[in-house]
């Protein structure tokens, strides 16, 4: 065990294991053989859904998911965050497959958990300061995006709706493949940085960018692609799933023509909040002056570690620009082939515009650059006749603050 805190989770991970053994006991070791054999009920269903969905850190049953993060290594809350936890995830698809015809109210069940993992884990993550703690709570977000997709696609069969199941279920395989690469990204860098520093804590670090530049670059990609924008792999996951809650919209039940408008907003709102992190943590830990003498002295990392982490940042680079071709990939593992579903996503125009969108910026500052002012003398900052002192910098509780006054009760509940 890593803390000795969760001991009571993995007392109920022991008993999951337990009934794990008892089918390879009774005859087969695999989960699809033994549905043939006994019908799968929702009370089965929902008792694996809360077996799994503690592994994977649903909230509510999230409570190990920050304290192992935060005690231990960074490979090992890598490995925690990009393989530990996606194996409840498919547990929970593997169950919601086996039922056959699945009820609808398992799908709608699966939403609701995914929104609100995925919304209330953006909010942990924006209120935190612990690098490796803000990047687990980070990991609920996604897990609770990836339960979105998978619940999507379960939906759709239950209302026998292919494209649905198509949508949903390549959006969430394809954002949970997505999230393994950049939050190894996120955490090998963080462990990067407190290698060279010894910190974890962003408020004590500051100005790292210009002594650790190969790192500040690679975290940056990974940030924006766990902010989920273009033309990195984060954005294509999400968009499918986007999709899919479109076409939930236009399905025919009455509870879909309502969850799929509210979880497009909802998602959208988490997307938000997932910006507004990425702002906080590059700002606070790479740009600005150091607040401590061990950010004042750090050094590029050792070349083992920077080359991993670079290689990393390129496959998050590649998922994004290859979607087009990667998504039929994946939709293999799905009943349904993603052409089912008529999205332009499948079409090679769009890695046309995933990379001309980041690069028009640039594009105008060239054609500007010839009408630009003057250089002009720089010097300090005026800080009205005072000198400039570190406590004058933006802090990462500031920054989170416009979003934490609202919530007193709420934001004391998470730090305490």
């Amino acid at each position: 065990m890593v803390c000795a805190g969760p001991s009571r989770y993995a007392a109920a991970g022991n008993r999951l294991l337990a009934g794990v053994a008892a089918l390879r006991h009774a005859g087969s070791g695999l989960l699809d053989q033994r549905a043939q054999q006994l019908p799968l009920g929702s009370d089965i269903w929902l008792l694996g859904v809360i077996g799994f969905g503690l592994l994977a850190g649903i909230i509510p049953l999230h409570g190990w998911v920050p304290q192992a993060h935060a005690n231990a290594s960074a490979p090992a809350a890598a490995l925690f965050s990009t393989v530990v936890m996606k194996i409840g995830l498919l547990g929970i698809l593997t169950l919601s497959l086996l039922g056959g015809n699945a009820p609808l109210w398992w799908g709608v069940a699966l939403l609701v958990l995914g929104m609100i993992t995925a919304f209330v884990g953006g909010l942990y993550a924006l209120m935190e300061h612990n690098i490796q703690r803000l990047l687990a709570y980070h990991t609920l977000e996604n897990i609770g995006i990836i339960l979105l997709g998978l619940g999507a696609g379960v939906t759709g069969i239950a209302l026998n709706q292919p494209v649905l199941i198509a949508l949903g279920l390549t959006g969430g395989l394809y954002h949970l493949l997505n999230h393994s690469l950049f939050k190894s990204v996120l955490f090998l860098g963080a462990g990067s940085i407190w290698f060279r520093t010894g910190h974890r804590d962003i408020e004590k670090l500051g100005g790292i960018g210009k002594r650790m530049p190969v790192i500040s670059i690679a975290m940056l990609v990974g940030l924006m692609a766990m902010a989920a924008l273009p033309p990195l792999n984060g954005f294509a996951g999400e968009w499918v799933i986007y999709q899919s809650f479109f076409k939930l919209g236009n399905s025919g039940a009455f509870v879909g023509r309502l969850l799929g408008p509210l979880l497009a907003v909802g998602l959208a709102i988490t997307g938000a909040l997932a910006v507004m992190c990425m702002a906080k943590v590059y700002g606070v830990t790479f740009l600005g002056a150091p607040r401590t003498k061990e950010a004042e002295n750090a050094s590029c990392a050792p070349i083992l570690m920077g080359v991993s982490v670079v290689a990393l940042a390129i496959c998050c680079v590649l998922g994004g620009i290859a979607a087009p071709w990667l998504l039929p990939m994946i939709s293999t593992a799905v009943p349904l082939p993603l052409e089912t579903a008529h999205t332009t996503v499948s079409q090679p125009m769009i890695t046309l515009l995933l990379v001309a969108c980041p690069l028009l910026p640039f594009i105008i500052m060239a054609m500007f650059k010839g009408n630009r002012l003057p250089s002009r003398s720089r010097g300090a900052a005026w800080v009205c006749g005072y000198d400039h002192e570190q406590s004058m910098v933006i802090t990462a509780h500031g920054f989170a603050m416009p979003v934490k006054r609202p919530l007193p009760r709420y934001s004391n509940c998470v730090n305490g």
